[in-house]
């Protein structure tokens, strides 16, 4: 009869360990041709700060624009790390004050803004309520040369189009 048997990493961890130490042998050491590249590679990034912008509720027009401005995105990595794309995934956005591609060194930060532009039926306004009510909650792709090669960012607000906006 075949026994299941579950194991957590630290059990995993211990049975290795027993077993290198009863072999009385070291680890093997990776290819140290390979190594540089893997650890060259594994070190850019990760792109940390914060990923979610949320404009404060309020009443709005179609026709006009809204702004989301991103601050303080880091490379918290220890090699250079290139934006290779920073893509608004809706219609009418664009960034307005950053352009790609770029090299952030390790500890550096940046930031851009993204604007919007209201219009009626695109796919910022498409979730209207009755009452002209809009939760807007639209994504924005970061890519990167890094080891985490795509960042999903977030523009959020809730809008309000009165009667002579519908």
């Amino acid at each position: 009869m075949k026994r299941i048997v579950r194991l957590t990493e630290s059990d995993l961890a211990r049975i290795v360990r027993r077993v290198i130490n009863e072999q009385g042998e070291e680890p093997i050491a990776p290819n140290p041709s390979t190594q540089g590249a893997q650890q060259a590679e594994m070190s850019k990034g990760p792109l940390v700060g914060t990923m979610v912008v949320r404009n404060q509720d309020g009443q709005v027009e179609f026709g006009k624009k809204i702004q989301f401005k991103f601050r303080g995105l880091r490379n918290a990595g220890t090699a250079p790390l290139t934006i290779t794309k920073i893509m608004p995934m809706n219609d009418n956005m664009k960034i307005i004050d950053r352009q790609t591609p770029f090299i952030l060194k390790p500890g550096d930060s940046f930031g851009f803004t993204a604007e919007q532009l209201l219009q009626k039926g695109g796919t910022s306004t498409e979730n209207m309520d009755q009452n002209g009510v809009v939760d807007y909650d639209q994504t924005i792709m970061v890519m990167t040369d890094g080891k985490k090669q795509r960042y999903q960012l977030f523009c959020r607000q809730k809008m309000f189009f009165f009667d002579g906006n519908r």
